[in-house]
């Protein structure tokens, strides 16, 4: 079996779960210089946006819903699932057991990555007075330091 084959399946579940959620999606990625759903104009773009949309990007990837998609929590599960089942099944073949324990490895290092960089971030901007806090939360959310008017 090929490799797009055994993907296949996984992107079937994020295309899936992403048509399910179109209040995520139909908040925008900027929300600026285009137009409201109501028909009004929003303001033009300027330098703070660029926060707004990394932000919003963040937010879509790490963070359950409501407050976005948690895509990252969602693959992290399946995949914790996945390296579990193998554990579970290998009955004592080291290839197996090897196979499980990277997946589970790669995961939970890949979670460290994502969330440290997060931290990392959000240390970096509230030292250069960006942002008031250190959680992710702090310096994704973007109202209190650019206003975004419609």
């Amino acid at each position: 079996m090929t490799t797009m084959k055994k993907l296949f399946p996984l992107f079937a579940i994020a295309f899936l779960a992403l048509a399910l959620l179109p209040s995520v999606a139909d908040a925008g990625l900027i929300p600026c210089g285009g137009i409201n759903p109501d028909g009004t104009k929003q303001s033009a773009c300027g330098l703070c946006h660029i926060f707004v949309l990394g932000g919003n990007i963040i937010n879509f990837f790490l963070l359950p819903p409501p407050l976005g998609a948690g895509i990252v929590p969602i693959v992290a599960t399946i995949l914790i699932v996945l390296g579990g089942f193998l554990l579970m099944t290998a009955g004592g073949d080291p290839t197996r057991l090897k196979k499980a324990g990277a997946v589970l490895t790669a995961v939970v290092v890949g979670l460290i990555i994502i969330y440290a960089s997060g931290l990392l971030l959000g240390t970096l901007f509230t030292a250069i007075g960006v942002s008031p806090g250190f959680s992710l939360k702090s310096w994704t959310d973007t109202a209190s330091w650019c206003p975004v008017k419609p």
